[in-house]
């Protein structure tokens, strides 16, 4: 991974130790949900704006920070999921946990092996996965998510996917639970296939591979262990505590 783009990973993590979760501040409850104009709400830094509409996000790159990121829905706030929904956001964490257990993904050599290479501290990513044409796939996750461990190990925490393209959204098959998010860069990053960063254009260094562009593709975490904030938080940062304790119940309950 280029030397620009683990620096914003690096910035990303050290952003996330002092974000906070923002509180869910209703607009209408009653809306029905739409395809055209999602809400959206600034994740990372949080600067209080609460939700907006997907229209008033900024679409030029910040002056600061180096990487914004934003929460995206087609629920209002405080919207409840239905039963399906419930049922089909469910689904997707225990088909999520079925192919981890599958694929051996466990054991993050198994997963190097199977082509997720390192992109920063704990996301590992499937180029090919990235440049297909499959979504939501718990047998083709994007990303897989390990976390160093106490005794110098490193457990699998979670599943990454990613839309297909920039201008699709990510599909919320668990109706309001499913929230997506994409991140938006002071610098422009190399994307290949609408997806695939391969570096960054800075000045007098044009990308050799891809097109510049200062927003990310969306993308949403499905957590493969107890995570306080739901299985599909967007924050990375997890405690030593809720990790170990997690990957304790994980192996109690499922085996791995």
């Amino acid at each position: 991974m280029a030397r620009g783009a683990r620096f914003i990973a690096a910035l990303v993590a050290s952003a996330l130790l002092i974000a906070c979760f923002p509180s869910d501040d209703a607009l209408d409850a009653g809306e029905v949900p739409s395809e055209t104009e999602r809400y959206a709400r600034l994740f990372l830094p949080y600067a209080g704006e609460g939700w907006v509409r997907e229209s008033d996000i900024p679409r030029e790159p910040q002056e600061t920070p180096a990487m914004v990121a934003w929460e995206l829905s087609a629920y209002p706030p405080g919207t409840q999921p239905t039963p399906e929904q419930q049922e089909a956001a469910t689904d997707l964490v225990e088909r999520c946990h079925a192919a981890a257990i599958r694929h051996g993904w466990a054991d993050i050599a198994k997963g190097q092996a199977d082509g997720f290479e390192i992109q920063d501290t704990w996301h590992y990513r499937n180029d090919a996965y990235l440049l297909d044409d499959i979504i939501l796939d718990p047998d083709h996750p994007e990303v897989l998510m390990y976390y160093a461990t106490p005794d110098g190990e490193h457990a699998l925490a979670g599943f990454m996917f990613f839309a297909k393209t920039l201008d699709d959204p990510g599909p919320q098959i668990g109706g309001p639970l499913t929230i997506w998010h994409y991140h938006i860069f002071k610098a422009a990053l190399c994307l290949v296939g609408d997806v695939l960063g391969d570096g960054w254009a800075l000045p007098g260094k044009p990308c050799k591979k891809g097109t510049p562009s200062h927003r990310s593709g969306e993308m949403m975490h499905v957590w493969l262990l107890d995570n306080p904030r739901g299985p599909f938080a967007t924050s990375m940062m997890i405690s030593k505590d809720v990790l170990i304790r997690g990957l304790e119940k994980r192996l109690r309950e499922r085996g791995y």
